[in-house]
């Protein structure tokens, strides 16, 4: 009993109870929100599927928590060079369409359990990137063209062949989100975030122009600005969340009474 009571007080002290809390509280928000929005399907699947999903969170995030990153992060030609084959592997048989055209899903036809790869890319992506920033400090910098030609390289690598492999440019800017808040806290010189964002509008720009981009991902970012725009299909979600604001006003209608969320229309 003692030994058991010794490895919860040893690893209170050393995960962070707060970043805990605050995860474990908006996922519990949220089955709030899918219990609402499902009440009239009079069935608590998607409920009781996300709070098991939130139990194996919990877990992993304690296992995680006794893990040395340092140490793991030493081997990160193996951390990379895995997440490069977990994305090859869209490619393969094993890579299916998650139903809005990307190819973002590994699985086995008729098997009920898929997997999301850059799920755990993301995971890779953060302790490679962290052990590369460390190395960077201690035996470089990061002001100069070759260190951030080494970072922007290794973002390349990976964002730029999910998203060509994958199509699935939400996930592709998670990713780059990730990256450029690592290293604006590492210490990367502000010059850089400027060149890099200019460099990212102007190659968006010729990618629209030089039509580039399929007809699928130019309708996600034209309807962000005219929500009338083909809302029965990409517009749907914003057309829906509109409508549900629409008929809430301020105060909304009250938990379990909103028409758009009780209705499977």
């Amino acid at each position: 009993m003692r030994k058991i009571l010794d490895f919860f007080t040893g690893w209170i002290r050393q995960v962070d109870l707060v970043l805990l809390a605050l995860c474990t509280g908006t996922t519990l928000f949220g089955c709030l929100m899918i219990a609402s929005a499902t009440r009239y399907t009079d069935s608590y699947k998607n409920v009781i599927v996300q709070i098991a999903a939130l139990g194996l969170g919990i877990v992993a995030y304690i296992l995680m928590s006794m893990l040395d990153l340092n140490e793991i992060g030493k081997h990160w030609k193996w951390l990379l060079g895995g997440s490069l084959v977990l994305i090859l592997l869209l490619k393969t048989p094993l890579g299916m369409d998650g139903g809005t055209g990307n190819r973002a899903w590994l699985g086995i036809k008729n098997f009920p359990v898929n997997l999301q790869p850059v799920e755990i890319v993301k995971i890779t992506f953060i302790i490679v990137l962290a052990r590369q920033l460390q190395y960077l400090q201690e035996q470089r910098d990061l002001k100069s063209i070759p260190s951030v030609g080494m970072l922007a390289g290794h973002l390349m690598l990976v964002v730029g062949l999910y998203a060509a492999i994958s199509g699935d440019m939400g996930s592709a800017l998670v990713l780059i989100f990730i990256f450029a808040c690592m290293c604006f806290v590492a210490g990367v010189a502000l010059r850089w975030f400027f060149i890099g964002g200019g460099a990212a509008a102007l190659l968006f720009y010729a990618m629209w122009d030089l039509n580039l981009m399929n007809t699928y991902m130019k309708n996600r970012f034209i309807i962000l600005f005219d929500h009338s725009y083909d809302p029965l299909d990409t517009g749907w979600q914003q057309t829906r969340s509109l409508l549900a604001l629409g008929g809430g006003k301020i105060f909304g209608q009250g938990y379990l009474k909103g028409v758009q969320s009780q209705s499977e229309l």
